[in-house]
Order: structure tokens, then sequence, then C-alpha cells
């Protein structure tokens, strides 16, 4: 329990469509939490958009109420991790517009934006040595695409660009006034080799991509800092809106599944075994489970994997590599699935229950009596393209086996067949990294999904391992208190704050009777994809 003298930690994690904000003590108890709705417009097929000004005026807002149950002057230090959505600012710093409808307040392009395929497939073909640390292939969702797309589509805003951020970066430079940027961000979204060190912005590759203009005038200036740094103090009107001590800092931001990774993997860290840290590190896996899944794996050594991204040097735990596998919709997968059912209204309605609680209760009647009862509709979950590790966004997802029916009992088949092909996502990632070296016994499990129990216990029946829960279920703003502690001065490292502010909470272990059934539905899953290749053979 924390003492009326202690320190206090301030974590922000900004999601998709909200954000939370957390209290954490030194020994990673959560004292008090937050949370805000934010708005995602969608104005036309693959493109989503975002206000900064609303983001960043619901992030003072859950902090105030977070901070109205402690000691204000106790917190010291604050860590913000956010989404990977670009923030444009003009030269004097108001919001730049980045939609067709020129309003300035949409100015930020959400990570699930789609709208720059032809960009990322463009900036792939330079097959510049940027391109080898990202998997190989560069996603729609990364930075320099986005950037590209502007310069091709939307010259007027790509030339007034003052500031260019990360959403997490923005909204450190809104607590602090600085303009350093992280290297968790810079490394993961924007080409930077941060093991290159001085070296680490390749000119040759932003010429052949077409931005060479926007490295010169933006990226070659930028300071970056280290997870687990102070990027500073906070600034004088952040201090004084919300309280705070002005000696307090910030720490260098984190992308929201970093920050759960480093809010996850300490749970394998003895605090007392310090020389056992390194390997256990880099035999545990983090799945962050929320409107997208992300795999988060640590190596001593760069692992080059295709399809997945990474490897990065010092995105998540300095002076270690990571590897980034990752869903595209998988969350969001399920809901839509769920909600495209005429029952999901009358079922809903009836009696105040979640639909995951509804349908795993059908899902567990059924099994009574046949725990193959959905063997003959199985998902391939590709409705959004695929990130890890096929990395082709113009994928689609498939159905196979449905029949004329609409009860509950054939809902609850599609329902289970779709978390069992999210969890056939995990295992083909997890596949593919094993056979690049990799040697994973520990996978820890966070996000707001991992309240779903048959979720969590299909990962364990399908990846052939326990599934393991921290003992704190809010990860993401955990691993903020972590980064918060280290950058404060609070704990020796990134590392060292994670093995003393994490814990282990409990283990899902994988049903034996599930094993076979599920080494041939996985075999169907991948000859799905096969299939889905033939007929686009065919059809061209």
């Amino acid at each position: 329990m924390s003492s009326g003298k202690d320190p206090l930690f301030l974590g922000v994690d900004v999601g998709s469509y909200g954000l939370r904000a957390g209290l954490f003590s030194r020994s990673g108890e959560m004292l008090a939490g937050a949370a805000r709705e934010i708005s995602v417009l969608n104005p036309r097929r693959d493109y989503y958009e975002q206000s900064s000004a609303e983001i960043w005026n619901a992030t003072l807002d859950a902090c105030d109420e977070v901070l109205k149950t402690g000691d204000r002057g106790r917190v010291a230090g604050i860590s913000f991790d956010a989404t990977c959505s670009l923030v444009l600012l003009d030269a004097g710093g108001m919001p730049l517009s980045v939609s067709p409808s020129g309003d300035p307040e949409r100015n930020v392009i959400m990570w699930m934006d789609h709208r720059a395929t032809e960009e990322a497939a463009l900036i792939t073909s330079t097959r510049g040595e940027p391109v080898r640390y990202l998997g190989g292939t560069v996603s729609p969702e990364h930075e320099l695409p986005k950037l590209l797309w502007l310069k091709r589509n939307m010259k007027a805003t790509y030339t007034e660009i003052g500031e260019a951020f990360d959403l997490a970066d923005f909204l450190a430079f809104m607590a602090t006034g600085s303009r350093t940027r992280s290297n968790c961000t810079l490394v993961c979204k924007w080409g930077y080799l941060a093991h290159e060190g001085e070296g680490g912005w390749d000119r040759e590759f932003f010429a052949a991509a077409g931005l060479e203009d926007f490295y010169a005038q933006h990226l070659s200036g930028y300071s970056i800092g280290q997870v687990g740094e102070a990027m500073g103090t906070v600034s004088p009107d952040f201090a004084a809106g919300l309280g705070l001590d002005p000696a307090c800092v910030v720490a260098v931001p984190l992308i929201d599944a970093h920050s759960g990774g480093v809010g996850s993997a300490g749970v394998a860290l003895d605090p007392a075994r310090e020389d056992e840290w390194h390997e256990r590190l880099t035999r545990t896996l983090v799945i962050i489970m929320g409107t997208s899944n992300c795999h988060m794996a640590l190596s001593s050594a760069p692992v080059f994997i295709d399809g997945v991204w990474g490897p990065y040097f010092g995105a998540m735990v300095p002076g270690l590599w990571l590897n980034e596998g990752g869903q595209n919709a998988t969350g969001s997968l399920l809901d839509h699935v769920l909600r495209e059912r005429r029952l999901y209204g009358e079922l809903t309605r009836e009696g105040g229950e979640s639909i995951f609680t509804l349908l795993n209760r059908e899902v567990a009647r059924l099994r009574e009596t046949d725990f193959a009862f959905n063997k003959h509709l199985n998902v391939l979950p590709y409705f959004y393209g695929n990130r890890s590790p096929r990395a082709d966004p113009d994928l689609w997802g498939t159905i196979d086996g449905l029949r004329l029916e609409d009860d509950i009992s054939s809902y609850a088949r599609l329902y289970l067949s779709t978390v069992q092909a999210l969890a056939f996502g995990s295992r083909h990632i997890l596949e593919e990294m094993e056979k690049k070296g990799y040697r994973i016994d520990c996978v820890v499990a966070t996000g707001g999904h991992t309240r779903n129990e048959l979720l969590l216990q299909e990962h364990a029946n399908i990846l052939e391992r326990p599934v393991c829960l921290g003992e704190e279920t809010e990860n993401m703003l955990l691993g903020g208190a972590v980064n918060a502690a280290a950058a404060a001065g609070r704990y020796a490292s990134v590392a060292s704050a994670m093995s003393n502010m994490t814990r282990m909470g409990r283990e899902i272990v994988p049903q034996p009777e599930s094993c076979d059934l599920y080494r041939r539905k996985y075999e169907v899953f991948k000859r799905m994809y096969d299939f889905q290749q033939e007929i686009r053979s065919i059809l061209g």
C-alpha cells in the first residue's frame, strides 16, 4: 500500500475510441482511474480521422478526475502512450486538416486509416534499409505512407506542416513544450534505425520514397529520447491546470501496445534475480488484446521475420530488440460479426447482459454434449487485411460452413469460430517467430478483451501453452507508471521498475481434449488462405 509520503505516478493511455488515466503507487498498485470516450470520424471507406484538440481536452479531464483522489503534489512522473496516429499542426501550432472535408479540427489520421495503401507499396518497393527493419513490408498504418499520401493528394496541407507527431509524442509535447521525439515511435513508425546511432536516418531511403524534403525540414532536426528517460518537466500551464509539482517529470512516451508490453512482461521477473531478467524477457510473448492485437517479443540480437514488424532496437525495453506481430482487426472483428446478426439487438435488450457473457454461456452449454459442435464452421479473420505474417492489407475475410439458421446456437457457433480464428492468427505469428529462433515459454495477455474468458481459454488451447495474466489488469496504464517511475529516477532502469511494479496474477491452462481438433482446424485455417490466393489468381 502507498503511504502519504511515497511518490505517485500517472499513466495516460489513448486508444482508438477512448482514453484512460490511472494513478499508481511506487509498488505498482493502481489507486484511481478514469476514462473518457473520443470521437472517430469515418467520412469514407478506409478513412479514419480524429481531433487532437478533443483528445487533449479529454486527457486533461480524465487526469483531473484521477488526481482528485490523491495528493497532486506527490506525482513524481507522468507517461503517455497512444495509438500510432499521425497528428499535424501548422507553423503556428494550430490543427492542420488531414481530411478531404477541409475541417481543421480533423487533424489526425488514425493508425487504422488505410488511405495510403498505394503509398505503402511504393515505399516498400524502394527496398531501403528501413524497410528491412519493418518486416520487409511497409504498412499503410505507418506514418511515412500517410505523409506521402498527403504530399500526393493534399499538397496544400503537406506544405503547411509545422509539426508532425505520432500521437504519443504530441501528448508529451502538450505536457512539456518539448519537441523531443520518442525512440519508440520513430523506430516503429518513421523508419528510424536506432541501432545506427547518429546515422539512424537513412537520407537515401527518404529520397527514394519521395520524402527527402520532409526528412530535411523535420526528421533531421529531431532530438530523440529513450524509453525510461525524462522528456522534461511539466510545463507551467500543464502544472498549474492539474495542480502538479513543477518538478514532476514527463517520460519519453510509448506506443500503446509497447506500454502494454512494459506493463506485462515484468510478471516473469523476480526482483531478487536480476541475473535472470534478460533471459526471462526474451522468452516471454505479450499479446495485447484490443481493437487490434499486438504480439510483442524481445531478443538480445536482431531477428528478421517476414511479415512481422521489426526488429526494433530499444523500442520497448532499452538494450533489447523488439519484434511486433499484429492482427488488424480482432476486438473490432468480433463486434462486427456479432452486430451483423439479427439476434444481437434482441439478446442484448432482453437481459441487460453483454453479448459476450450470453454467448460464452451458450458455448459452454453446447459443449456439454459436443465439444466440437462448431467443427465444420471455420473463419479466416482477414476482414481488414492481414498485418502479420501475411503483410497484405488487401486480403479479405472468409466464413465457410454457414447454414440457413438464425437461432442462438448458430449464433454461438459463428462466435466461437471467430474467436478461434483470432487465436489461430496468434498461433501463426508465434509459429513464424519460433521458426526464426524465438523460444517462448511464457505468454502474457493484456488489454480490454482479456475480460473475455472464452477468448483467453481458446488462445491457451490453440497456442498449446498456458496464458498468464498480470495481477493488475490495466497493463497499458501500469506500463506508463513503470516508464514514469524509471524516468523520475525512482528505479535504476526500466527492467528494474518492471520487476518491482508488475506481478503475476492467474494462469489459464490448455484443455487437453482440444488439442487434436484444433491442430486440424489450424490446418484448415491455413488452407483457407491458400484457397483465397487461388481465387485471386482465377479472377485476377
